[in-house]
């Protein structure tokens, strides 16, 4: 069973291959496949903490970003034929929004490929091992989201490590797939160091 597991990855974790190895091993298939299950309980509330956390910032910060764009793109314009035909000098600051508006209304085509360009070409790159783990480690160092992203790798490495502990898995080989598990590159590598 652990072998058919382990042969299909993509429909199955890599933590239930080995917890079904240790559980073949012991003979405990009970145990097993009933931590297992809360393991996986445990992963989807996690999830769903987290998502619902960052919904709602989430929600404002796009919120804010559109609301930002469409007065630069369709309110600001409008009133630049006013601004002119005052015939008077606009303080600093209005001069400075027209500026961007002008801007953001006559690239917007180029300032959208050039985007699109950058989110291929940075797609291309993470495929790359250790340019995926440079990523990592510089999202583990932004101010608030670093923080969550380490504490929900953490809480997936305890789970994986009990749940594999508990199946009977030998530490080191616990300690490898629970490793395996791990979605942030950085902290991955951190624990591969560990072992070795």
């Amino acid at each position: 069973l652990a072998e058919y597991v382990a042969g299909r990855p993509g429909t199955y974790k890599t933590f239930v291959a080995g917890a079904l190895r240790a559980g073949e091993t012991s003979g405990a298939y009970d145990v097993t496949f009933e931590q297992v299950g809360k393991l996986l309980e445990r992963q989807i509330a996690i999830r769903r903490a987290i998502i619902s956390a960052l919904a709602y910032p989430a929600f404002l910060v796009l919120g804010s970003l559109l609301s930002i764009l469409v007065l630069l793109t369709v309110v600001l314009p409008r009133f630049e034929p006013l601004f002119a035909a005052s015939g008077t000098e606009l303080p600093f600051a209005t001069r400075v929004l027209v500026a961007i508006s002008d801007y953001a209304v006559g690239m917007a085509p180029v300032t959208a490929v050039a985007g699109l360009l950058c989110f291929v070409l940075g797609r291309l790159w993470l495929r790359g091992k250790d340019s995926r783990r440079q990523w990592h480690a510089a999202l583990l160092k932004t101010p608030f989201i670093g923080r969550v992203l380490l504490k929900v790798q953490l809480a997936r490495f305890s789970l994986m490590m009990s749940t594999l502990l508990f199946a009977g898995l030998p530490i080191l080989s616990a300690l490898s797939t629970a490793t395996q598990s791990l979605s942030n590159a950085a902290v991955a590598s951190a624990f591969e160091h560990a072992g070795s």
